[in-house]
C-alpha cells in the first residue's frame, strides 16, 4: 500500500485538556491499517486537508476544517465543521457528539478509533468520600459538612 500523508503539528500552549489521567488517543486507520496514534493532549484539536490543522489527513473527501475534538475535563466531543462530505460515528451521521471510548469516527476512507481511559466519575468519587468518612467517623475523627451537599468532611 502506498503512503497516505498524514502530518501530525507539534501542540504548543494549549495543554491540560484533562482534569487527570492520560488524555484520550484517536488511532487513525486506513484502508484496515493503522497508521498512527495521536494523542489528544490541547483541548481543541483540529482535523482537516488543510496543513494548519492538528492533525493533517491529506486524501480526497476530506474537507480543508474537517471537524475538532474538544475535550474538557475529561469528556470530549466532536464537532463536524461544515465538511463537504460530512462525519459519520458509529456509523451515523451527525454534526456534534459525545465521544465515549471505542467510538469509530469516519471521514472519508479514514476511520478514527477514540481510546480514552475513563476518569473516576463523581459517583465514584463520592463514594469512595463516604466510605472514607465513615472509616474516619470510627476512628475518633471529628467531621465538619459541606454547606452546599451536606456531605462529611474531615
Amino acid at each position: 500500500m502506498s503512503a497516505v500523508p498524514l502530518g501530525l503539528k507539534a501542540s504548543p500552549g494549549d495543554s491540560g485538556a484533562r482534569s487527570s489521567g492520560p488524555p484520550p488517543v484517536l488511532r487513525v486507520m486506513h484502508d484496515g491499517q493503522e497508521l498512527q496514534q495521536v494523542s489528544l493532549d490541547k483541548r481543541i484539536m483540529t482535523l482537516g486537508r488543510h496543513p494548519d490543522n492538528d492533525i493533517v489527513l491529506d486524501a480526497d473527501g476530506v474537507s480543508r476544517r474537517h471537524l475538532q475534538i474538544i475535550t474538557v475535563q475529561g469528556e470530549s466531543l466532536v464537532e463536524d465543521l461544515g465538511s463537504r462530505n460530512g462525519t459519520y460515528v458509529n456509523n451515523s451521521w451527525m454534526r456534534v457528539r459525545q465521544l465515549r471510548s471505542g467510538d469509530e469516527i469516519v471521514v472519508a476512507r479514514f476511520r478514527l478509533q477514540f481510546l480514552n481511559v475513563e476518569a473516576e466519575s463523581h459517583l465514584d468519587v463520592g463514594q469512595l468520600l463516604r466510605r472514607w468518612s465513615m472509616a474516619s467517623a470510627r476512628s475518633g475523627a471529628v467531621p465538619f459538612y459541606c454547606s452546599s451537599c451536606g456531605s462529611p468532611r474531615f
